[in-house]
């Protein structure tokens, strides 16, 4: 039997999450980049 037979999807697999969008992941990244946008504003302020 070929390789291909035995593993058809292995190369649309790695495609799958190429386009993922996560709400929880995005909201979480804009909160912590939100914090250190605050404490290094804060930090050049208090130079």
């Amino acid at each position: 039997m070929k390789a291909e037979a035995v593993h058809p999807g292995d190369e649309a697999t790695s495609y799958l999450f190429d386009n993922w969008f996560d709400p929880i992941e995005a909201g979480l990244r804009e909160r912590v980049r939100g914090f250190i946008e605050t404490m290094l504003e804060t930090e050049l302020e208090a130079v």
